[in-house]
């Protein structure tokens, strides 16, 4: 006798239920599919977002970098440059800073605006472009100081960015870099002769340095933790620089006194800075 496999019954609720789940299977792996699909090129253009923003960072760190070259170069030339050379030099300069600016808002800040939210994007990639940022800062804050001998105001600094949203951690840490061209400055002035150079860069160092450590006492609860080394770190670096200008302070009026005692006159008072200057460019190395 042979036994026939009973066919199913098609009002089986087990069976029903079963070729309700085969139904429904390709369309919840075809959800899944285009959700992952649509993460994936949501991080494809954050990733490429970030590559842009990190070019234009480059792009503006690399000028600034020039422009404050630039700067250098020019206080060792204007003791030999005619009048109408010095302006040339001061205009040739001004066009590196035009550069600058058109940097700035051709790259990070076309970037930004090119964004839904301009806002959320800005905090975002912050840390991504900061740097250039920062590094801008510096070459207007030495320029300033180079022309007039004061510390650039926030407030005149969000007016040479504008439109650019210039954010306070940006200006003060950029500020503090500006510390090393200062002293830089200072001791090549020096070594050509120019005393005065030296003692107004040490004032400036120092009141630089006592204003950015009472604001470093009132940040540290309210930066990240990231943001506020940055600044402890540039803050030993401002010291460091204060006490290199301040040897060479130190050596230009032992050897006043010296001169002082000996009853010399002061027609080599050249040299005795030339002096000090060598000496102090030795500590920097």
């Amino acid at each position: 006798m042979s036994l026939k496999r009973p066919l199913p019954d098609p009002t089986d609720s087990e069976l029903v239920s079963v070729n309700s789940a085969d139904v429904r299977e390709p369309e919840a792996s075809h959800t899944i599919t285009k959700l992952f699909t649509a993460l994936g090129a949501a991080l494809d253009e954050r990733l490429e977002r970030r590559e842009r923003f990190v070019r234009a960072s480059r792009d503006l760190t690399m000028a600034a970098k020039k422009a404050i070259f630039e700067l250098q170069r020019l206080k060792s030339s204007l003791r030999r440059l005619r009048d109408t050379q010095t302006q040339e030099a001061w205009a040739k300069t001004e066009q590196t800073f035009d550069r600058l600016q058109g940097l700035l808002r051709g790259g990070i800040l076309k970037e930004l605006e090119a964004t839904p939210a301009f806002s959320d994007t800005y905090w975002q990639y912050h840390q991504v472009f900061s740097p250039g940022v920062q590094e801008y800062v510096e070459a207007l804050a030495f320029r300033h100081w180079f022309k007039d001998a004061r510390i650039l105001q926030f407030q005149a600094t969000c007016e040479k960015l504008a439109p650019f949203p210039l954010e306070v951690s940006d200006y003060l840490l950029g500020l503090c870099d500006a510390s090393g061209e200062v002293m830089r400055l200072a001791v090549q002035s020096s070594a050509l002769g120019e005393q005065g150079v030296a003692f107004e860069a040490s004032s400036f160092l120092d009141t630089l340095r006592r204003e950015c450590t009472r604001i470093s006492a009132r940040t540290r609860r309210a930066w990240p933790p990231s943001m506020q080394q940055d600044l402890d770190r540039k803050l030993v670096t401002m010291g460091e620089s204060l006490q290199k200008v301040q040897d060479v302070c130190y050596r230009l009026c032992l050897r006043r006194a010296e001169r002082a005692v000996l009853g010399l006159d002061d027609r080599d008072e050249a040299d005795d800075g030339a002096d000090a200057g060598i000496q102090a460019e030795e500590i920097i190395g």
